[in-house]
């Protein structure tokens, strides 16, 4: 996740890991039998691969239950999406130097 952008934070909260670049975009949580990847603006995401859950208005996620799960569901693809969408404008302009 921190390999997004040089502007991505993480934070240990709501029992997770949280990943941010201005507003939070994932999150990651543990449980007894899987991991879900959380995005929080999940439901304005592209799903090409069908592959993001939930029902909620916002958040949608992503299980993984063993590590091919990473590839195969080509999380990589999601992520990006979820970053790109946290603060489109902040993230591509360029920062101005006053002088």
């Amino acid at each position: 996740m921190l390999a997004l952008g040089p502007r991505v934070t993480e934070e240990v909260r709501y029992g997770g890991l949280l990943f941010s670049a201005g507003p939070p975009f994932c999150a990651i949580f543990s449980y007894a039998k899987h991991v879900a990847l959380e995005f929080s603006q999940g439901a304005t995401l592209t799903d090409k691969h069908k592959v993001l859950e939930g029902d909620g208005k916002k958040r949608r996620y992503i299980r993984l239950e063993v590590g091919a799960d990473l590839f195969n569901k080509n999380v990589t693809e999601y992520l990006a999406q979820a970053f790109a969408a946290a603060a489109p404008s902040r993230l591509a302009r360029p920062s101005s130097a006053r002088g």
